[in-house]
């Protein structure tokens, strides 16, 4: 839903996209300075059904408070692990901007992975929040709203527990790390990547989630609690997991591998679009 139009002519390198507004808020004009991505209010036109925007680099203006509009909304990306100094996307914004402030956190390789994980610090209005949701789903991405901050945000705290739990199971040599992914690609990973953990226990019971729980919620704590979560891997597990990855596919070919990956996402996403939820 992405239209280009020709480039105006002035001192900063524009371009021009049209953007379908959303049916119950004002939309955007888009202006990217100095790295930052601010969207500035506008009225649709009632001759049209289109809200153009304009996406502006300027490499002259590097404060992007000095050109911000007072009703900018501004996201940033920031690291898995970080969540700001105080755990706030707005902990070292200024006291005007903290309620126009928040952190949107893709996922690699984020030209494919559709997920942005949505994080507003204590003081960011509900309007913002809103903004950025609406903003993102019209670019075809899938937000996530996280209500509070903590290290390593939603999706990379649910990878890094299965990942502890694969090093556990090489380690212990319970299975080598091609089985681990096989259990995952062949498993696991068939499901979740058309419906998540909470939907699939959902369909495992007759009776749904809570069905579920009380027919194996015993068993999934008993398993659960041998975990080793707080036990840190050892590097000869780190030297196996490596030679492993490097037998199937040497340091050079990663390259083309990752290439590989992008179009298998792709293809999945291809195919999920097309099936009826």
């Amino acid at each position: 839903r992405l239209s280009s139009s020709p480039a105006s002519s002035s001192s900063a390198s524009t371009e021009s996209v049209s953007v379908l507004p959303d049916a119950s808020q004002p939309w955007s004009q888009i202006v990217l300075r100095s790295g930052r991505l601010l969207c500035l209010p506008v009225v649709a036109s009632s001759s049209s059904n289109l809200v153009t925007a304009d996406l502006v680099s300027d490499p002259t203006q590097s404060d992007t408070q000095s050109v911000a509009d007072p009703t900018t909304t501004t996201t940033t990306t920031q690291t898995s692990s970080s969540c700001g100094s105080s755990g706030s996307p707005a902990s070292s914004a200024s006291s005007s901007w903290k309620s126009r402030v928040l952190v949107a956190h893709p996922v690699n390789p984020p030209h494919v992975i559709p997920l942005v994980e949505l994080l507003p610090g204590p003081e960011t209005s509900p309007l913002s929040v809103l903004f950025a949701r609406s903003l993102l789903r019209h670019v075809r991405q899938r937000p996530i709203l996280l209500r509070k901050a903590l290290p390593g945000f939603c999706l990379n705290r649910l990878q890094y527990a299965l990942l502890r739990e694969a090093f556990y199971l090489v380690e212990e040599g319970v299975v080598s790390p091609e089985d681990v992914d096989s259990a995952v690609c062949d498993g696991l990973g068939l499901r979740w990547c058309f419906m998540g953990p909470c939907e699939t226990i959902d369909l495992n019971a007759p009776g749904g989630v809570q069905d579920y729980f009380d027919r194996y919620g015993d068993g999934l704590h008993s398993v659960a609690s041998t975990a080793q979560a707080q036990r840190r891997w050892t590097p000869d597990t780190e030297a196996r997991i490596h030679q492993a990855m490097r037998t199937r596919h040497p340091l050079d070919s990663l390259p083309q591998r990752a290439q590989w990956r992008d179009r298998r996402l792709v293809a999945l996403l291809k195919h999920k679009a097309q099936q009826p939820l």
